[in-house]
């Protein structure tokens, strides 16, 4: 494998670690890598993923995923001992989807694609038409008796959980791994901002947003707008978003790692 050497050590990207979960591969349990002869160039990255257009403000939430999965390893029994240290910025320990959640974005792509709702049934579709159907997925109202949306709206995939990370701390590494953890001002701007969406926001925009995140949506918004008396209604949404899918979810988090760590909890806020 060919890498890379500077003041920091060595590094070796695009190296594989199963054999990639495409085609009839894409709901399979990782299967091993064949391996390579010669040498293999390990010093520029892998391609991603295929990926949709941009769209910030509806489908796109990549930015933060990361950090949100890296939560989720907290939470995970099989992640016992794989590592020391995480760092979760601007994440979501309470970002999972219930799995009523998924069914229903599940139920919706098999329409969309003409297909039943199986793994079965995915696996052969190429990965061009999936992302054709995307539209069809955008605005999904996955509000449910036990739960709200934790992304607000904003996109239809997200880790799948029966439990949050953050209430789930206690069945993974988290005690024994140093958590920094933290979020930055304005996030909510993000989603907003590239689309002009941040000045041409309403009073029913707003309202909207509180909807999809809180079962009592006026008293919450009511309370924001007590708090933040000189702000537009573009401010506002960006704050409730900002707490909705960053703040609240983080807060939790640290929180829940504090209680089971012993002091090795590091929480910073920029802004």
């Amino acid at each position: 494998m060919r890498g890379l050497r500077d003041g920091s050590g060595e590094r070796y990207r695009a190296l594989p670690c199963a054999v990639a979960p495409t085609g009839a591969g894409r709901f399979a349990p990782p299967a091993p890598h064949p391996g390579w002869s010669g040498v293999r160039d390990g010093t520029r990255p892998s391609r991603t993923a295929p990926q949709p257009t941009r769209d910030f403000g509806r489908l796109d939430v990549a930015p933060y995923a990361g950090a949100t999965l890296t939560g989720a390893l907290l939470a995970t029994p099989e992640a016992k001992g794989l590592f020391r240290r995480a760092i979760i910025q601007s994440g979501n320990g309470t970002g999972a989807f219930t799995p009523e959640q998924a069914q229903r974005v599940t139920a919706t792509a098999a329409a969309a694609l003409g297909v039943e709702p199986t793994a079965e049934a995915f696996a052969p579709i190429p990965d061009e038409r999936l992302l054709a159907i995307l539209p069809a997925l955008a605005g999904l109202d996955l509000r449910t008796s036990t739960a709200m949306d934790p992304l607000v709206g904003l996109s239809p995939f997200s880790l799948v959980l029966p439990v949050q990370p953050a209430d789930a701390l206690a069945d993974g590494p988290a005690r024994d791994v140093d958590l920094l953890i933290g979020t930055n001002t304005e996030e909510g701007h993000l989603y907003l901002v590239p689309q002009g969406d941040l000045e041409s926001t309403t009073e029913a925009d707003v309202l909207a947003v509180a909807t999809r995140v809180h079962a009592d949506p006026e008293t919450v918004l009511a309370a924001h707008c007590a708090a933040r008396p000189d702000e537009t209604p573009g401010e506002l949404r960006s704050a409730m978003l900002g707490q909705a899918l960053f703040e609240s979810g983080t807060t939790r988090m640290a929180q829940a790692h504090a209680r089971i760590a012993g002091g090795s909890t590091y929480v910073y806020s920029f802004g």
